[in-house]
């Protein structure tokens, strides 16, 4: 999981607009989908009780997961799922992904966040297995079960779970935003296993977010730590074949002290892995959060 600057795309007009958008093939407006929303709220809310508790309050939203904010969301996070970094874009649908869960949260309210269905600071692009619900190998701790994030939304002891917009500067929640928050200082990666643990100096705060993030959207889930490793061990090669040929550009004799095409020979094969393993730390490239840390790890190649 990378930082992402949620500003670098235009927020989807579908999302902003009060009404509906009819210059625009009369697309509809989240403002008119949330008006509807609390009204049909309001009035399961005044139903008596025991029909309350009969059949829950559900909504059915949509602007969400309007053709424009999808295309805006695959923008932003170059087509890679929002936590673990894997291309969606070949291979499945992308989940629009309520970082907030719409509906219920699990075990705690039926209604959970509604207010925040449309709000483009709740949306995040997620691959099927770290959205959804479903049985998986933990590489780490080599249990299976149920692993994914779907109406999972851990908040910190004694936090106060909002019930409306203006209570979640009460909220502190227990789940890694890649829009709000830094997880590459929070999360580490074990360069030997690709797997992922809480980074060691955090504080207790990070701690608890890295772990909660690990565990619900299923970070170390095997699948996903073998073609994580796979990534790895590419860059790892490279590096490898980096210092390989820096000794021998150090210790070799040419014959001809004039002629310079052996050294600028290697400088340049040098330099072409340098700038490939570069590129796999690029915004756009799979799990560049670990081959960032790899980098760092041998800095003293890559220092410019």
């Amino acid at each position: 999981m990378i930082r992402i600057n949620r500003s670098d795309v235009k927020e989807p007009a579908v999302l902003t607009a009060e009404d509906d958008l009819k210059e625009r093939g009369g697309k509809r407006s989240a403002a008119k989908e949330m008006r509807r929303a609390a009204k049909s709220l309001a009035a399961w809310r005044a139903k008596p009780e025991a029909e309350r508790l009969k059949k829950p309050w559900s909504f059915d939203f949509a602007i969400y997961k309007h053709d424009d904010v999808k295309r805006a969301l695959t923008e932003l996070f170059h087509g890679k799922c929002a936590y673990c970094e894997s291309r969606y874009a070949a291979t499945q649908p992308m989940d629009v992904e309520h970082w907030r869960p719409k509906g219920s949260v699990e075990g705690e309210s039926d209604i959970g966040y509604w207010f925040t269905a449309a709000s483009w600071e709740n949306l995040l692009p997620s691959c099927i297995d770290c959205n959804r619900r479903r049985t998986q190998t933990d590489h780490v701790e080599g249990t299976t079960g149920p692993s994914g994030k779907q109406a999972e939304f851990p908040i910190q002891a004694g936090s106060q779970r909002a019930t409306d917009v203006g209570e979640l500067v009460l909220e502190v929640p227990l789940l890694l935003d890649p829009c709000t928050d830094d997880p590459e200082s929070i999360l580490e990666f074990n360069m030997d296993e690709a797997s992922v643990a809480p980074e060691g100096e955090s504080n207790s705060l990070q701690r608890s977010k890295a772990t909660e993030s690990i565990r619900v959207y299923g970070l170390n889930r095997a699948a996903l730590v073998f073609e994580r490793k796979e990534r790895l061990l590419q860059a790892i090669h490279r590096i490898d074949v980096i210092e390989q040929l820096a000794k021998v550009l150090a210790t070799a004799s040419f014959q001809d002290a004039d002629d310079a095409r052996p050294r600028v020979i290697l400088e340049g094969m040098i330099q072409e892995h340098i700038l490939a393993v570069r590129q796999m730390a690029k915004a756009n490239q799979p799990y560049a959060a670990m081959i960032r840390q790899l980098i760092k790890a041998h800095r003293k190649i890559f220092k410019p």
